[in-house]
């Protein structure tokens, strides 16, 4: 039979549990007996992982062979991970209690109690372990010891414990709280909403608390009907285990399945988040000009920029367009907020500032505009700010308006950098009826406007100092010249000189352009 070779990863358990299950099925065995050998393969690939792949990525194949023997099945289980041997752990002392019992051993012990043998070798650079089993009447787990006399048929005291009802509804626990008790449930039915499971008459639940070391509720219990559940707490739970192997055995089990699938919903849930991400960060690609120089025909103008998100997915944007023969229009906006919300956001404001600025409207009434736009599907309350630049190549003249952005820098005829001129106005998206300011200037041939995001002048050392628009002005006057290309770059050098390996707390966004000549 063809093996089954995946990675070393908890989340691919299920996939090894199904492979042992379908070849149970085809060997003869019965039910519980397949359920014992997925125990068993459950148990052994747990500690590969732990153990065989501490710190590294790897593999585990795993082989179903029919023994000479008739009815005998060998399962080897190999990885190329660390040597590690699993029978070298000493089995435990279940007679000893929980607190004085030493940790490890239990894996082992469960493998050894179903299986007929446990061969393990180390081979051409693998561990492999061998798992024998033989077909016999009540299966593998015929070997451990039936439950302790004095139990109920659930295999708990119940008459011992304390009975509890809990209306449909109500919270039996909730996540975070400290543990001190396990419940059997005698009827009725509960859900984990972290996991969304449901556990039902005859479950046992609360168990991971209890025997975590921190003794803390690993997820929330919430009754879907009517319950009558049976408490006992974290001392009879030890006393219980001490009279008991078979029931230590169960509880430590459930809790091995319990962890496997509170790691599998935080990892599907990781998992859609990064495909959030994945999508926010495709429409940000997507909508921002990347090729340069975007106009290679047009060399009366220059422009470059560049944009590096502080994490996944980032708020800000820029922008870039001809309007016509004569004027280029140039925007730069920082959104709200992240992820897939904020690019579209994002891909909403770009979109709708190029649509009002190709029909011809003032900077300033573009912005009006823009933010009328926004604001009445805006439920979230999302807003952004914008600075909107009109440079006119034949005349050299610029119109622009700001809706709360810091304002930019421009050169003058000695090569010097200063704030641009005018009016902050108010971030768009939120409150109605604002108005926005045009402002007039003129660039010269050889002079250039710098913008940028808060993402710059608020980037930090490990001093937690701000890089600041001072610095900003400072560095472009230092001589980083007026090509956009290098002033863009030289900023972004600058900066991350600055932070010295400090994570950045915003994005960083910079645009340049330079007017080189005037359109004949």
């Amino acid at each position: 039979m063809l093996p089954l070779r995946l990675p070393a990863r908890l989340e691919y358990l299920e996939q090894y549990l199904d492979f042992v299950e379908v070849r149970g099925r085809e060997d003869g065995f019965s039910p519980l007996q397949i359920k014992e050998i997925q125990l068993a393969v459950e148990e052994a690939v747990v500690n590969i992982i732990h153990h065989a792949y501490p710190q590294a990525s790897g593999e585990i194949e795993v082989r179903w062979r029919t023994g000479t023997v008739a009815g005998r099945v060998e399962i080897d289980i190999e990885d190329r991970g660390v040597p590690f041997d699993p029978r070298s752990k000493a089995a435990p002392d279940l007679r000893s209690g929980l607190e004085e019992r030493k940790v490890g051993g239990l894996g082992i012990y469960f493998i050894d109690q179903l299986t007929e043998e446990t061969i393990w070798r180390r081979e051409g650079g693998k561990n492999i372990l061998t798992l024998v089993f033989v077909p016999r009447p009540g299966g593998p787990a015929a070997r451990i010891r039936p439950t302790a006399e004095g139990m109920s048929e659930s295999g708990f005291p119940l008459e011992t414990m304390t009975r509890e009802t809990h209306a449909k509804g109500s919270v039996l626990f909730q996540k975070g709280d400290p543990a001190g008790k396990m419940f059997y449930i005698a009827s009725g039915s509960i859900r984990l909403p972290e996991i969304e499971k449901i556990v039902r008459t005859g479950d046992v639940i609360g168990e991971m608390g209890l025997l975590s070391p921190f003794h803390i509720r690993t997820a929330s219990a919430l009754c879907e009907e009517n319950c009558v559940v049976y408490s006992i707490d974290k001392e009879e739970v030890t006393r219980l285990f001490s009279r008991d192997s078979d029931m230590a055995f169960k509880i430590v089990h459930l809790c091995v399945q319990r962890f496997i699938e509170n790691l599998k919903a935080e990892t599907e849930a990781k998992e859609r988040i990064q495909s959030e991400l994945r999508i926010a960060r495709d429409i940000q690609a997507a909508m921002l000009p990347r090729v340069f120089p975007p106009f290679p025909n047009r060399p009366e103008f220059e422009i470059f920029a560049l944009m590096e998100p502080a994490k996944e997915v980032g708020g800000d944007f820029y922008d870039f367009f001809l309007i016509d023969d004569d004027r280029v229009g140039v925007a730069i906006g920082d959104v709200s907020g992240k992820g897939v919300p904020a690019a579209l956001f994002m891909a909403i404001c770009k979109t709708l500032l190029k649509t009002e600025a190709m029909r011809g409207h003032s900077p300033g009434e573009v912005l009006r505009r823009l933010n009328a736009a926004l604001i009445p599907d805006n439920e979230m309350m999302m807003f952004v700010t914008v600075f909107f630049l009109v440079l006119n190549l034949r005349t050299g003249e610029i119109a622009y308006a700001d809706g709360g952005h810091p304002p930019p820098f421009v050169s003058d005829g000695s090569g010097l950098y200063r704030t641009l001129p005018g009016p902050t106005g108010t971030f768009l998206g939120i409150l109605e009826g604002c108005g926005y300011s045009t402002t007039t200037g003129r660039l010269r041939p050889g002079e250039a406007v710098f913008l940028f995001s808060d993402g710059v002048s608020e980037a930090t050392n490990a001093s937690l100092e701000l890089f600041t628009e001072s610095r900003i002005n400072r560095t472009l006057d230092s001589g980083l010249g007026t090509s956009p290309q290098k002033m863009v770059e030289g900023m972004r050098e600058a900066v991350r000189v600055f932070a010295g390996g400090t994570p950045p707390p915003d994005d960083v966004t910079i645009v340049a352009v330079a007017l080189n000549a005037l359109t004949s």
